[in-house]
């Protein structure tokens, strides 16, 4: 299966880096090319679980291929611009999760079509402290039970 994190921020470098650590196929997509050069180099540093992992991350303009599993993690206002460009990258049965604040799977829906989206929402928090580096704001036991959940 072949994931992408679309928004490579604090909480999605997180998400990235977990996957990545459970030996799956993920890339980190941002336009922010000092999180993408520093998570390339550096891979993903999270500092309250003291822990480096490598994920692989690229700006959109380097995608490739299709995707099985889309995590869109990022702002709602770029969901036109970031779903417009992630289509060429859906195959007939790719999966796009909004793990976005708020409930934007109606707009998600109406750009990617229903019987792709499904929701979700993240249960931890994060803040970036510079490029690559996130710092977990939730205990690492509270992330290892309750990291998001998913639903319709």
């Amino acid at each position: 299966m072949r994931i992408t994190v679309m928004g490579a921020r604090s909480i999605s470098t997180i998400v990235g880096a977990y996957l990545s650590a459970h030996g799956l196929d993920v890339e980190l997509i941002t336009r922010n090319q000092a999180q993408v050069d520093a998570l390339n180099q550096f891979g993903a540093r999270i500092t309250e679980a003291i822990r480096t992992v490598p994920v692989p991350a690229l700006t959109p303009d380097h995608m490739l291929g299709t995707y099985d599993l889309v995590l869109l993690l990022t702002k709602q206002l770029q969901n036109r611009e970031v779903l417009t460009h992630l289509l060429g990258y859906l195959g007939p049965h790719s999966i796009v999760c909004s793990l976005q604040n708020g409930i934007p799977e109606a707009e998600v829906s109406a750009i990617v079509g229903p019987q792709r989206v499904i929701g979700g929402s993240i249960e931890f928090g994060a803040t970036g402290t510079k490029p690559g580096v996130s710092r977990l704001t939730t205990s690492l036991e509270h992330l290892r039970q309750y990291a998001f959940q998913i639903g319709e």
